[in-house]
């Protein structure tokens, strides 16, 4: 019996060719559409048993609320430069868009980009021919570029939440090495079902050995929804676990910018048993925010706090926010006593070219009382360059 009637037996179903070639790759690649009805675990068995000794990658989709303009995951495969669409490798629109055809798919994507819809999003599991061993796992919206890298990929359609999160869960557990476990870890994490997601990357936060596990698990959880999270976050980030995996929490944290968020990366700058890294980290992460009161917990600390290196550290986080951090950095320039955070607002407010930050600068030079704070607001107009700053410096020249 060949390996195509024993793929139909054990799926019961009619497997669909479409050969699609790629320019200039050393061998066709095919799309096997298994129209399947059994489990997504009995099925996945079935093909990665059955589709010959040849590496390929077996794949299938779930449906994720998200936002309209959303782009997760992997968004290429492979080395070359054949990158299509995934949507359109599996159901074969292989060749140039033209540019109406083009428009439209970007017009369509951004229009309402905020917007709260339905997308299907892929895993694709790479199947080692010489072991029939699993070696990678991707996750990707249909909109995202793919190289197939001249494999076969086996399409075992759309699937529900439940089944992909078990068919995950199994490949964690076989999984070999760390770095299958982390890319198992994002796939599992993306997925909507909080009695049983939450629960394994909570496990995985607080107690896996392997740091990049951990971080994975850590970075997912703020994808999640509910207040119980947040509180773990913050716990993580308390804790005794490694440096990197704290961080990770608080950054996470900084990705929810909801209000529970924004007080509990508050209460964390403001705890000095965490450690300066894990304060400085939250500073960050408020000034990501950038949420009216996650920004005024960082200007707070930034004009008064009496550890210079935290005071620095949140000047640098007001530097980032782009729209508003020239009048806040002249709030720093004007109101703290540490002479050193003056200078790296100075240097801050160099990086932009505009008429306010010139201003800014300008008075710098004129009013502020330590040497070194106005020698570095001259060179600061020197960077910004512009016929403005030229002026300024010519000022400073004749008086």
């Amino acid at each position: 019996m060949g390996t195509s009637e024993n793929i139909r037996r054990s799926l019961g179903a009619v497997v669909i060719v479409a050969s699609i070639c790629i320019a200039d790759h050393a061998a066709a690649q095919t799309v096997v559409r298994e129209q399947v009805s059994n489990s997504l675990g009995a099925d996945f068995a079935a093909v990665r048993k059955e589709s010959g000794r040849s590496d390929r990658w077996i794949g299938y989709s779930f449906v994720r609320r998200m936002e309209r303009g959303s782009m997760v995951g992997t968004f290429a495969i492979g080395g070359s430069d054949h990158h299509v669409e995934l949507g359109d490798w599996i159901a074969g629109r292989v060749g140039p868009s033209s540019p109406k055809e083009a428009a439209k798919r970007e017009l369509d994507n951004l229009r309402d980009e905020d917007e709260i819809v339905e997308k299907p999003v892929a895993v694709l599991v790479r199947v080692s021919g010489s072991d029939n061993q699993i070696s990678r796992v991707r996750y990707m919206t249909m909109s995202s570029l793919f190289d197939p890298d001249g494999l076969d990929l086996h399409w075992l359609g759309e699937r529900e939440d439940a089944q992909s999160y078990d068919l995950l869960l199994a490949i964690y557990k076989e999984a070999s090495s760390p770095k299958l476990r982390k890319s198992v870890t994002y796939a599992i994490g993306f997925h909507d079902d909080d009695d049983r997601v939450v629960p394994f990357l909570k496990n995985l936060a607080s107690s896996s050995d392997e740091e990049d596990v951990a971080k994975a698990a850590v970075y997912s959880l703020g994808n999640q929804s509910g207040t119980s999270v947040t509180t773990f976050l913050a716990d993580i980030a308390r804790s005794s676990r490694p440096t990197a995996i704290r961080k990770s929490a608080v950054y996470s944290l900084g990705n929810r910018e909801d209000e529970t968020s924004i007080d509990a990366l508050t209460e964390i700058v403001s705890d000095a048993a965490v450690g300066i890294p894990i304060r400085k980290a939250s500073l960050y992460a408020l000034a990501n925010c950038a949420a009216p009161e996650a920004l005024a917990t960082v200007r707070a600390v930034a004009t008064r706090d009496t550890e210079v290196e935290l005071a620095k550290a949140a000047t640098y986080s007001l530097s980032q926010v782009e729209e508003s951090s020239v009048p806040m950095l002249l709030e720093v320039l004007r109101e703290t006593q540490h002479a050193a955070v003056r200078k790296a607002a100075v240097y801050a407010i160099g990086n932009v070219e505009s008429h306010d930050a010139v201003e800014a600068l300008k008075w710098a030079v004129g009013s502020d009382y330590d040497s070194e704070v106005r020698k570095a607001a001259v060179y600061a107009l020197g960077n910004i360059g512009t016929d403005e700053a030229r002026d300024a410096l010519k000022a400073i020249l004749s008086n």
